[in-house]
């Protein structure tokens, strides 16, 4: 599984593992939180990874938090949960009104038989690696998580060589300019179209004049263990994460769904 945790300012992301570092950043173990459920079904919303707001490296200040908790109701016909962090062990889930979820209920009875309590509780730790995109395979990834910085014309040309000669199937005929191939070259993390941008909390202002910040992807691999691919919706599938700084809002979408 590759967790992205995303520090747009450094142009940097960050991979998740289980392990122990210095801060206490954790995934699954039971629900911390009052309200964790799908407003309109009462579905529980399962906890996935907890983030220790001390660490420097996220990015990420929340006034009155020391953490933040991501969650999520599977089994359901919209990939989509939003939900406020009110305090370190109460959230307010945001009912979709347009569109609200309800249990799928052929995938319910096998989901709840193994994950019903949640996910096994295990610490994990951050690796930060620096987005290069002047690098092709970092541009082929990673170009919609960030605003990368402007390339000189011989470091455009070069990048360019390097994505028709490694991508020769997608880029055909090969492309002239950087702009072509971005438009050719497939959209790995974000298959269905961009997360949620403005904040969905109907009472905040102030998110609905800007985009919420963008900060993890749940990203499954083909010879990952079931339930990883259970997390994220099946080995296509994969859950984003956005924030909105103005009143603590999370916005969590299935891009499989």
């Amino acid at each position: 599984m590759i967790i992205f945790i995303c520090n747009p300012p450094g142009l940097r992301y960050g991979t998740l593992s289980e392990g122990q570092g210095p801060y206490q950043h954790t995934f699954g173990g039971p629900t911390r939180h009052q309200g964790a459920q799908e407003p309109v079904t009462g579905r529980a919303a399962i906890p996935l990874f907890d983030l220790d707001l001390s660490d420097p490296d996220l990015g990420i200040t929340i006034p009155g938090l020391t953490r933040l908790t991501t969650y999520y109701p599977f089994c359901t016909t919209l990939g989509r949960f939003d939900y406020r962090l009110l305090s370190d062990d109460r959230i307010e889930p945001i009912a979709l009104s347009d569109n609200p979820l309800t249990p799928d209920v052929d995938s319910v009875a096998v989901f709840d038989a193994q994950y019903a309590n949640g996910f096994r509780y295990r610490p994990m730790e951050i690796t930060w690696t620096t987005f290069d995109s002047r690098n092709p395979d970092d541009y082929f990834f990673y170009r919609n998580l960030f605003s990368f910085p402007e390339l000189d014309a011989a470091e455009e040309q070069t990048l360019l060589d390097a994505l028709n000669t490694m991508y020769p199937k997608i880029l055909n005929p090969p492309a002239d300019t950087l702009e072509n191939a971005d438009y050719e070259l497939p959209d790995i993390f974000f298959p269905v179209g961009y997360p949620v941008t403005t904040c969905p909390n109907p009472g905040c202002q102030e998110g609905k004049k800007t985009h919420m910040q963008f900060f993890m992807l749940i990203q499954p691999e083909e010879d990952e263990e079931p339930l990883y691919s259970t997390i994220a919706g099946g080995d296509s599938g994969r859950l984003s994460f956005v924030w909105c700084e103005y009143c603590q809002a999370i916005s969590v979408s299935n891009q499989c769904t």
